[in-house]
């Protein structure tokens, strides 16, 4: 039997492919891209539409690539903290509790998106206190007439509650 494919880390330590991580992230981004469309394309119309006459298809550009770095942004956040975590404990018991975590994480998001009687709402809690915080800044920010706004706009709307992308992030802290 064939030993995984693996990368190196800087510290010359085998890292294996993690195959099944990176077959759900392409699974995720394939099925998030209809939500996205659906989701993220009328918030994206209309800073294009409020822009003071700028180009749409520009405008639109700007702000989605802004919105892209600002998941970029909370990726690394969370990535960092949870590598650094991994890291300061270096055990594999750690690594085994991190994966039954996002397999929990996995079924509660399930289940919340079956919850028709908004019993488990109370899950949305975080973000929509975290976006609170940020909602008077984005409010200062529109109309998104200028090429600083809209990039800033656009790295705002990435760190906006969403469902797809906290799963995600919480799967991958």
């Amino acid at each position: 039997m064939r030993d995984p494919p693996t990368t190196t880390t800087g510290n010359t330590h085998p890292v294996p492919i993690d195959w099944l991580t990176i077959s759900a992230a392409l699974l995720a981004g394939l099925m998030g891209g209809l939500h996205c469309a659906a989701m993220c394309g009328g918030i994206a119309t209309g800073i294009a539409m409020g822009s003071g006459g700028q180009a749409p298809l520009a405008t639109a550009v700007q702000v989605n690539l802004a919105r892209v770095g600002g998941y970029i942004v909370a990726g690394v956040i969370v990535g960092g903290f949870g590598a650094g975590l991994l890291t300061l404990a270096r055990a594999e018991g750690l690594v085994l509790g991190a994966r039954m975590a996002v397999g929990l994480v996995l079924i509660v998001v399930a289940l919340r998106l079956l919850d028709r009687h908004g019993k488990l709402a109370f899950l949305s809690r975080p973000g929509a206190g975290l976006w609170r915080l940020l909602a008077p800044l984005q409010r200062r920010l529109l109309p998104a007439n200028t090429l600083p706004r809209r990039l800033a706009v656009g790295m705002m709307w990435g760190w906006m509650p969403c469902g797809l992308s906290a799963t995600l992030l919480v799967a991958r802290g």
